[in-house]
């Protein structure tokens, strides 16, 4: 599994042109192939929230990059069931602005991206960085997930599962 590309969904409730989102996108498109569905603005805090009373709009940026009118949830079932040939094997939401742990994953737009694939039976992975204290480094989350796309066991154990990261602010030595 891992000596091939991984078809990958990214998505986050940042933002489409949240750095997070950014760096995830430029990392995993290395060694994967990447389809990016994201909002198009910052719904942090939505959950696993859907657009129920209003018709969602898209626009597509480049080739596999779109930007939608709803919520994080929206974007990583319509990513899955409508932008994507076949369903990936893994979403990816993230890089989330600052920490999602104990009671802040209920109300996390990234994590509520990340439920939302797995109830539609797409394994997935919600990834935030440990503190909101500038600078940021996206980059150390970024490769932590690309280390663990590496690991053929622990992509096995994601399945119907959803795993939430907190990576620490640190620059990797």
């Amino acid at each position: 599994m891992t000596n091939q590309p991984l078809s990958i969904l990214i998505t986050n409730d940042d933002g489409y042109d949240a750095p997070g989102i950014q760096t995830l996108v430029e990392v995993l498109s290395e060694n994967h192939d990447v389809t990016v569905v994201a909002p198009d603005k910052d719904c942090s805090g939505f959950s696993a929230a859907i657009s129920v009373n209003q018709p969602i709009s898209f626009e597509k940026i480049a080739p596999g990059r779109f930007k939608i009118s709803g919520t994080p949830a929206d974007a990583a079932h319509m990513g899955i069931r409508h932008f994507m040939i076949e369903p990936p094997d893994l979403v990816v939401s993230g890089i989330n602005r600052g920490p999602n742990c104990g009671n802040d994953t209920v109300f996390s737009g990234t994590v509520g991206a990340a439920s939302s694939a797995c109830l539609d039976g797409i394994p997935a992975i919600a990834v935030s960085t440990g503190d909101a204290i500038e600078p940021i480094n996206y980059q150390t989350a970024a490769l932590v997930v690309k280390g663990f796309l590496n690991q053929k066991h622990l992509l096995k154990a994601l399945a119907g599962r959803v795993l939430n990261i907190n990576v620490p602010n640190k620059e990797l030595t």
